[in-house]
């Protein structure tokens, strides 16, 4: 696990990581999954993965795509991608 000063590692993230969200294509505004997708992804209920979500954005690693019809969306930002690409690299050396 890597140190992020205080950010959250992939690990703690809980989410799948970035092989996921590019063979679905959520890495852009336009281009994002719901929370229920997420949910289904991660193996996590809807407050866990909420709260997950909630804390991601405020670092900067996931935010709010195009709306879904009543649901939002989300993907993952280049901030993101890059931590998780990091701690994978770190975890094979």
């Amino acid at each position: 696990m890597i140190n992020t000063g205080g950010d959250l590692s992939n690990e703690q993230i809980g989410l799948c990581d970035s092989k996921d969200f590019e063979k679905k294509n959520c890495t852009n505004h336009f281009h994002s999954m719901t929370l229920q997708e997420i949910m289904e992804m991660s193996k996590s209920c809807r407050t866990t993965t909420s709260r997950k979500i909630k804390k991601l954005r405020e670092q900067g690693y996931v935010e709010r795509g195009c709306g879904d019809w009543q649901a939002y969306t989300y993907y993952i930002t280049e901030k993101g991608l890059k931590l998780i690409k990091n701690e994978e690299e770190n975890e094979h050396a």
